[in-house]
């Protein structure tokens, strides 16, 4: 099987079981007595796992094997879905975070740097971009197809989904193990100093990793949109029907990796490009809750999830173009760790100006209204700063 087969599999079953439970999970914490500052606090502690382990896992990663670390990444990942199935209040839900938010620091940074180096030892590393778009798009697909299932098990039981999302990283796991060898290994293996020293060397000598990774870290921005967007549609449209709110959301996203994969773009414009689909994505959720009627939310949504589809891929291109082989998932995960530090700080200042407030619909529109205002704000900012050459 050719390694980006293996890439493609991968991200359809990691993204169908992910989305199984994203359109009953907010639904599923209320039903156990969370407050909507509960659902912001509870993801501070998810953030703040994966951050703390997100260089030593992808230190782990270049030294022991990027396989090895998707193994134990995907298998923590589905235990902490099973845990979140038998879960019945806030300690409990905090146990299957924390062990998913491990499985996910294992498998970041991984995941591309295996493919990366597969295409290097392929001779193919003009395709990364590419490659990078077409798993953006099939995301999008299997996203479709999770969300869609999610919701229908949703409507007969809100713990359902989680099974799913576990048999799904179950196949992952299985996909792993019998297929992904050596091909996505450096050539060089060096020592755990070494690597990091590297790693940091690249991030504090080079302006255009800077910016990415101001990037990533502004990007953080949009988790509050991933919480509240199925309470907002619910209260219009009913839980039941959010599917058909999930099918032009991910059908957007899948567009932007269709076009991506096939726009003719040279890598010193893929700055341009990201500023722009960062200004979008913000843009896309500001005014989701206060926008009237059914047509234009649903409008602002696709434009919110056509910049997320396009803005992912074009940075883990731009991010391979400066780093090399025997390091590359150590700084990925450190691109990560300053990325989903953004996360972490956006849920932090969620919860502490939720504290006390209602689960209304009100109290979430407001929260994205803020949130989606200063992303688009950061985001023209940073697209006057972004490299001119890649």
């Amino acid at each position: 099987m050719k390694p980006r087969t293996i890439y493609y599999l991968f991200q359809i079953l990691t993204t169908l079981g992910i989305m199984c439970t994203v359109t009953t999970y907010v639904p599923f914490l209320f039903s156990i007595g969370f407050s909507i500052s509960d659902v912001a606090l509870i993801n501070v502690a998810f953030w703040a796992i994966v951050v703390c382990f997100e260089i030593p896992t992808g230190i782990f990663a270049d030294v022991k094997g990027r396989a090895r670390s998707l193994k134990i990444g995907i298998a923590c990942h589905m235990i902490g879905e099973l845990l979140y199935f038998r879960a019945h209040g806030f300690a409990s839900a905090l146990i299957a975070e924390v062990m998913a938010g491990i499985g996910l620091a294992f498998v970041s940074g991984a995941q591309q740097a295996w493919i990366a180096d597969a295409l290097l030892n392929h001779n193919e590393t003009h395709e990364r971009r590419r490659v990078f778009a077409t798993a953006s798009a099939l995301r999008g697909c299997s996203a479709i197809v999770g969300g869609f299932l999610g919701n229908a098990l949703g409507a007969y039981g809100l713990r359902l989904p989680w099974i799913l999302n576990a048999t799904a990283l179950f196949a992952a796991l299985l996909l792993i193990i019998f297929t992904m060898k050596e091909q996505g290994e450096p050539a060089l293996r060096v020592n755990k100093s070494a690597v990091f020293a590297k790693s940091i060397s690249m991030l504090r000598t080079t302006s255009a990793l800077w910016w990415a990774a101001a990037c990533a870290t502004v990007f953080g921005l949009v988790v509050p949109f991933n919480h509240y967007w199925s309470p907002l549609f619910a209260a219009r449209i009913g839980q039941n029907h959010l599917g058909w709110v999930w099918v032009p959301m991910y059908v957007a996203l899948a567009g932007a990796g269709y076009l991506i994969r096939h726009f003719k773009m040279s890598n010193e414009h893929e700055g341009d490009w990201i500023g722009c689909a960062l200004l979008g994505t913000g843009i896309g959720f500001a005014f989701l809750g206060v926008a009237p009627g059914i047509v234009l939310p649903i409008a602002l949504v696709m434009l919110h999830e056509f910049g997320r589809g396009a803005f992912e891929p074009l940075l883990e291109s731009f991010t391979q173009h400066h780093i090399e082989s025997d390091y590359r998932a150590t700084y990925g995960s450190l691109q990560a760790f300053i990325g989903r530090s953004g996360c972490a700080l956006t849920l932090i200042a969620v919860w502490w100006g939720t504290r006390g407030k209602p689960n209304t619909v009100a109290m979430m529109s407001h929260v994205l209204l803020v949130c989606g205002v200063l992303l688009a704000f950061l985001a023209a900012i940073l697209w006057l700063l972004r490299p001119r050459r890649s």
